[in-house]
């Protein structure tokens, strides 16, 4: 019920309405509630003193009644209509059955009907003047009918028709309108306040809204601004980027590091609209500059054909690795350090030509003009790219220098090849030969009695060579000996071999100091657990110190005295 009663006075407003019509309706609906709110109030205060006036108080109840109906159903402007009209009327009809023809009218009643007459005025926005006129007009008509409406009425009888005499009733009747005026007056004040704080709102937003237009007027400025100097670097950007790209072109179409530079300069200097310019690539042989092309030179014989690095401005910029650029050139530079002929330049640019922090010449270029920031940055890229051509063209050379240099030695060592087959074919031959010599010797070797050996100067005389008649001496094959298996001096018998060796020594001590050879007869152990006299001869062998580091011999079974025994 509540909530009824707060959204009765918003009835029939919509928020696509303007906020002058919704002010006008949102009054209609409240002068329709506080009327029929007073009607029925009185229709009481009638039942009670006046039965008779209580059938017209909810006449007028239902008058208003109707309005709010109306609105509900959007037909405000006939609801504003009636609530315009009707106070007027019920006030006039209410005033007619109070006051007999030939009795003086209530002037407090006058009071109400004043503040009538203002409705019409406060109920109708600017836009609907004629409604507001039409109104008014029939609210002041019933103003002045109130006589017609007392002949009307003059036939009804009322029950104490006095008490509207009576100063209390007056009183009464004199402070309800008043109260009526002063609440039309309070609402209207209200609702101007409230339009006064919603125009100020709405100036403040204005303003706040022509603050972000002038923010956005900036903005856009600022954008076209940005936009400008955007379409410019891009220009810019293009013309970089086009001039690259022609010189990659003329970069890629030659093999020879002075046609190249030789063209690169010539189009460089027409791109860039300069005047002069050269190329000094850097020799790293002889650690020097060298030029290798040059453009706009009127006398050559001028132009320095060598730099050492750190030498002038062009030696700097190569030990520096960034590029200079003057434009107060001193009119003696151009002969001291430059060679840029015999006109002083305005500009001077010095790029190097470097990749990967190495610097493989310089570019130099002199203009009667100065050079824009993006002149410079192209010149660096140009300056990058020329070196990794320069480096390429570098790397092609030493391949190809490489590549001769293999092929040539693939031709000697096809010559050494063919060396080395003949020199296979006649170690083959020799090997042939030594094989044959070696089976004859060691054919040789076998058919004698005895067996050759060849053993180190050491503690044990290790064997290195031994052929195979020792099997026949002493059972034991030469592999035994030479594996190490077995040595001599372990077939020596037990009850002489302390003596034998001692012998072995000093004889070896006399052979080592007199480098003479030596003979020995002892007895050997046969592997069948016989003994078997020997004889070994042998001699020592010197190597280029004079040391003895071998000895070599020969081990014959002892005949004589096998056959005395």
């Amino acid at each position: 019920m509540l909530e009824f009663l707060r959204a009765l006075p918003r009835t029939g407003i919509l928020e696509s309405f303007s906020e002058e019509l919704k002010n006008k309706i949102y009054l209609a609906n409240i002068l329709s509630i506080t009327l029929i709110s007073v009607l029925l109030f009185y229709s009481v205060v009638c039942y009670i003193y006046i039965p008779e006036m209580v059938v017209y108080c909810i006449i007028g109840a239902i008058l208003y009644g109707s309005a709010l109906f109306l609105s509900s159903l959007n037909l405000h402007r006939l609801a504003r209509w009636i609530v315009a009209v009707a106070p007027m009327f019920v006030i006039s009809l209410l005033h007619a059955l109070a006051v007999m023809a030939d009795e003086p009218n209530l002037y407090s009643i006058y009071i109400f009907q004043f503040a009538a007459i203002q409705i019409p005025l406060v109920l109708f926005a600017k836009s609907e003047r004629l409604d507001k006129a039409l109104s008014f007009g029939m609210v002041v008509i019933l103003f002045f009918s109130f006589e017609s409406f007392k002949q009307l009425f003059e036939h009804i009888e009322l029950t104490n028709r006095e008490m509207f005499r009576m100063p209390i009733i007056d009183y009464l009747i004199s402070g309800g309108a008043a109260g009526f005026s002063a609440f039309l007056l309070l609402f209207l004040q209200n609702v101007n306040s409230k339009q006064e704080k919603k125009n100020q709102t709405l100036l403040e937003e204005a303003n706040r809204e022509r603050e972000l237009l002038g923010i956005k007027q900036r903005e856009l400025n600022e954008t076209l601004d940005q936009l400008e100097g955007s379409k410019k670097d891009e220009a810019k950007r293009s013309w970089a980027t086009q001039g690259l790209a022609e010189l990659g072109s003329i970069m890629r179409s030659f093999s020879s590091t002075e046609k190249i530079a030789d063209d690169v300069l010539q189009f460089t200097i027409h791109y860039l609209g300069a005047n002069q310019g050269a190329i000094f690539l850097y020799d790293e042989d002889k650690r020097i500059l060298k030029s290798v092309a040059c453009y706009a030179y009127d006398r050559k014989k001028h132009l320095k054909k060598e730099v050492q690095p750190g030498e002038g401005l062009i030696g700097q910029c190569f030990l520096e690795k960034e590029h200079i650029y003057m434009t107060e050139v001193p009119t003696t530079y151009v002969n001291i350090t430059s060679g840029l002929g015999d006109a002083p330049p305005t500009s001077i640019l010095i790029v190097p030509l470097v990749f990967n922090g190495e610097v493989y010449g310089i570019f130099e270029i002199a203009c009667f003009h100065q050079l824009e920031e993006y002149h410079i940055e192209f010149m660096n890229q140009l300056g990058e790219n020329l070196a990794v051509s320069m480096r390429t063209l570098r790397a092609n050379e030493k391949t190809r220098e490489m590549l001769e240099r293999t092929q040539q030695d693939q031709e000697e060592l096809r010559a050494q090849e063919e060396e080395m087959r003949q020199n296979m074919e006649e170690m083959q031959a020799t090997q042939e030969e030594m094989k044959r010599i070696k089976d004859q010797s060691d054919q040789l070797f076998n058919n004698l009695s005895g067996a050759i050996y060849i053993c180190r100067n050491d503690e044990k005389f290790t064997m290195e060579f031994m052929t195979e008649p020792i099997v026949d001496i002493c059972g034991y094959s030469a592999d035994d000996f030479l594996s190490e298996r077995i040595a001599i001096s372990d077939l020596f018998p037990l009850e002489s071999k302390e003596m034998v060796l001692n012998r072995i020594d000093k004889e070896v001590a006399k052979a080592i100091a007199t480098k003479s050879a030596i003979e020995f007869k002892y007895e050997l152990r046969h592997k069948n657990g016989g003994v078997i006299p020997v004889i070994e001869r042998g001699k020592p062998i010197v190597n280029h110190h004079g040391e003895v580091t071998h000895f070599e011999g020969l081990i014959i079974p002892d005949e004589a005295r096998m056959k005395a025994e």
